[in-house]
């Protein structure tokens, strides 16, 4: 046998027009990149046989092995049948359409007797088959190619495989027809196409004609690095889409040539998916015997979105007691293989799996402390449809960063198949019951310096992970306490670099000295009073309505608003920075000039006075951390000791913390004492 493709059909037969893709099996099998309208270049595909003796291919069930049976449509291909290649002037293959023979038999003959059918398939010499440019998939999708210059290949038995009957075809170098086109576009996008003159025979980037010598994703021609290949290790497989899902996660995957498998300049779950799919099909691949090897499924860039799966999410279960909230999914047209959302309003601790029927083979991820979730299962299981919404994962959280939890952004959600589907959800939020959110601003006198405070203690690695208030004695309620910053927030300099832990507390409108709810906070150099995620305001466990909201500070005197602020689910601004936000008492705050208002210096001991002399006087644990003899010691480190935050403790010299002690009551007369006013 000698199969050729015939020039003068492919040339005589192509135009362009627009088919409307519902059949969800086109893009699977490579017909198109997408479903809707799409613009194809439709021609004929003529295979004849030139050859001495028949190409002999048979039937699905005494010749299995010629036929591909793993397919979207459940029928048997002849897999080998054609492939439509399209080549950028850079050599760069453009993923654009591929022709499986359901049917391959003698159309019409040129010489020869034709004799196959399509219970026994195969072209007879001197005859040839033809599929016409009416035919379904008979094209090329060239919906999203840019405008340009292009070669488009037609090959058929490029791999060179036997006939049935181990008859090997007598010329190889006859299996390719090929037009060169150019492709424009309007201003709408919409595209038009001409065929151009003069078409040099197309060859591969080692020079080769028709040869399968490629550029690697590197742009190495011949190269051999597969795209997705994250951990180079020369394989793709579930090593590489767990990484997919860890570099997300940490932020530390780019999109690449070689890293982003659908092309669309991101890296989400969808490649993981991809990449999964593609391991997992190859592997089901393998079980059974083939002649051809050809994997369209490990071919990158590949995924579309399917317009005819939605799936939806949604949130529940709120339990403030065991501190988490599920999240559930409607998936009524597809199963879901792979999901990635971020959250608002929480930060969490770990997810659990809720779906039953992927339980112990859907992989579900978070970091400690973020807010993205990613589900995916490694071994191509998937979650099985629901027409009503079903639970699918359950977050643990470790601190509420809002009154409300929100599906914050829903970056994909991947079918059985690996593609995009619609989704919904977005916005979705939750109200947690009694929370109130504070935005507090405030200065410490300590550390403020030219309108800011300096953040000595983050800068010097001093500042602890976790809040210190519950270890020095104070006392948290109503929720407050064990609060653990997150990863990164003591990384971030300028003015929101963390200055030291603070402590909110509400108290009661009527009977102010009763605390109601308390919170451990961080105070950034421009006085902004944060969340554990270093950016959202602060929210405490309370019933919306009136409360007195006071500050605390390990070694600065605390203040407390005088009269009592509504609060509720919005964040209520109260600023303690400025003359303007009355405080309780007499001269709670001091006047650091500019008109600024800061907490005052110097409370070394927890005791709400601020004393130079006399027991429990705050001069003399400074001198007793240092090592209480050599006046001129220093010490490092996160101490109360360290009234102005500087992260040394010194007794005498320059920047000493005793000094600030003695000015604060009075600078004269040692004896004074300034207390805290609050009740």
């Amino acid at each position: 046998p000698d199969l050729t493709l015939n020039q003068a059909d492919l040339e005589n037969s192509i135009f362009l027009t627009t088919v409307n893709i519902t059949d969800a099996c086109a893009p699977v099998e490579g017909c198109t990149r997408g479903m809707g309208q799409r613009y194809v270049l439709r021609f004929s595909t003529r295979i004849d046989n030139i050859g001495t003796t028949d190409y002999y291919i048979g039937s699905p069930n005494s010749q299995p092995q010629m036929f591909d049976f793993n397919n979207c449509h459940g029928h048997a291909h002849y897999a080998g049948y054609a492939d439509y290649l399209l080549f950028d002037q850079n050599d760069n293959a453009i993923p654009v359409g591929f022709k499986n023979g359901f049917c391959v038999i003698d159309v019409g003959c040129f010489g020869g007797t034709g004799q196959y059918g399509c219970s026994n398939m195969g072209i007879s010499a001197g005859c040839y088959d033809r599929y016409g440019s009416g035919t379904t998939c008979n094209w090329i999708d060239i919906t999203d190619v840019p405008a340009g210059e292009y070669t488009l290949v037609l090959r058929t038995n490029w791999q060179q495989a036997p006939d049935a009957l181990g008859r090997h075809e007598q010329d190889y170098t006859n299996n390719y027809a090929q037009l060169c086109i150019e492709i424009t576009r309007d201003q709408n996008d919409v595209p038009s196409f001409s065929v151009l003159q003069n078409c040099p025979t197309w060859t591969d980037c080692a020079g080769i004609p028709y040869g399968d010598s490629r550029y690697d994703c590197t742009g190495t021609c011949g190269g051999i690095t597969q795209t997705g290949d994250l951990n180079s290790d020369a394989q793709r497989d579930a090593a590489d889409a767990i990484e997919y899902v860890t570099g997300i996660l940490g932020n530390d995957v780019s999109a690449s040539a070689c890293t982003d498998l659908n092309g669309d300049g991101l890296i989400t779950v969808t490649d993981g998916a991809l990449l999964a799919n593609c391991y997992n099909t190859q592997d089901a691949h393998d079980q059974s015997p083939h002649v051809l090897h050809y994997h369209p499924w490990c071919d990158y860039p590949r995924g579309w979105l399917s317009t005819l799966d939605t799936a939806w999410l949604s949130l529940g279960n709120f339990d403030p007691v065991g501190k988490t909230v599920d999240i559930f999914l409607k998936n009524p047209n597809s199963r879901v293989l792979g999901y990635e959302f971020d959250l608002s309003g929480l930060t969490i601790q770990s997810v659990e799996n809720l779906s039953p029927n992927v339980m112990n083979e859907m992989a579900v991820s978070s970091s400690l402390g973020g807010t993205k979730v990613i589900g995916l299962s490694y071994i191509d299981s998937s979650i099985v449809k629901s027409s009503a919404p079903m639970p699918l994962c359950r977050i643990h959280y470790l601190t509420l960063t809002d009154a409300q939890i929100c599906i914050a952004d829903i970056a994909d959600i991947v079918n059985e198949d690996a593609n995009n589907i619609i989704h919904h959800g977005t916005g979705d939020c939750l109200t947690v019951p009694n929370t109130v959110v504070v935005d507090m601003k405030a200065w410490l006198e300590g550390p403020f310096s030219a309108g800011q405070m300096n953040d000595a203690l983050r800068a010097a690695t001093l500042l602890p992970s976790s809040e210190p208030y519950t270890g020095l004695g104070f006392s948290h309620v109503g929720g407050g306490g064990g609060e653990t910053v997150l990863a990164g927030v003591f990384d971030v300099t300028g003015p929101d670099a963390v200055v030291d832990w603070v402590m909110v507390e509400l108290r009661d409108a009527n009977a102010p000295a009763t605390i109601v709810s308390t919170r451990s906070a961080l105070l950034q150099r421009d006085g902004d009073i944060v969340g554990m995620d270093g950016t959202s305001p602060v929210v405490l466990f309370a019933t919306p309505g009136n409360y007195h909201v006071a500050l605390r500070h390990r070694n600065h005197l605390g203040v407390m608003t005088a009269s009592a602020v509504a609060l509720g689910a919005t964040a209520t601004t109260i600023d303690l920075r400025t003359a303007s936000t009355p405080t309780w008492g007499s001269e709670a705050r001091k006047d650091l000039g500019g008109g600024a208002m800061g907490c005052w210096m110097g409370n070394t001991v927890q005791d709400g006075q601020i004393k130079y002399t006399g027991s429990f006087n705050d001069r003399d644990p400074i001198i007793s951390v240092i090592g209480g003899t050599a006046p001129t010691n220093v010490v490092i480190g996160y101490y109360r000791e360290d009234s102005d935050l500087s992260g040394i403790v010194k007794y005498t010299g320059s920047g000493n913390d005793r000094d600030p002690i003695l000015n604060n009551i009075g600078g004269v007369v040692p004896t004074n004492t300034r207390t805290e006013q609050l009740p």
